[in-house]
């Protein structure tokens, strides 16, 4: 046979006090973390945010290049055109440069508008495709004149 004691219940209202103390601190303690956890998040999007600056100044810095290479590159065609032997050759490529010379005046006026404009507002997104759009299109302009520059050279010692 087994004897069971039966257990008193106690009670003690200091202890349901110092529970109730102890309550309120995890409570106030919670309350802190969840608004440190708040500024996490808004220091992370703020964060987020000035990388994206970031990226698109690199990006716009990048155009700005090309654009000085191109340019630099078409300052230097009257020279190479009016080595040329033939006046056939000297005209046609004055006529492709003069066609490069007019898409890029379009892509400069596209960028400067779009920054004049505010065009750039908008999500990260739409700002960095049309800043790569720009960039693309400055380095296919680009690679076309050092091809050009490059025919050029080939053509002064046919």
């Amino acid at each position: 046979i087994y004897k069971i004691d039966a257990q008193l219940v106690v009670s003690d209202p200091g202890s349901y006090a110092h529970l109730a103390k102890q309550a309120a601190t995890t409570l106030k303690t919670l309350r802190v973390a969840q608004e440190n956890i708040d500024l996490g998040k808004k220091a992370l999007k703020k964060l987020s945010q000035v990388k994206s600056v970031i990226s698109q100044g690199k990006m716009v810095s990048k155009i700005g290049d090309n654009f000085s290479d191109i340019s630099k590159d078409i300052r230097s065609m009257p020279k190479l055109i009016s080595e040329l032997k033939y006046q056939g050759v000297r005209l046609s490529y004055a006529e492709k440069v003069d066609n490069v010379v007019t898409d890029i005046e379009v892509l400069t006026e596209l960028f400067s508008s779009s920054i004049k404009n505010n065009l750039f507002e908008g999500t990260d997104y739409d700002r960095l495709k049309m800043l790569l759009d720009i960039y693309k299109e400055s380095r296919k302009i680009k690679e076309k004149l050092s091809s050009m520059k490059a025919a050029l050279q080939y053509e002064r010692f046919k």
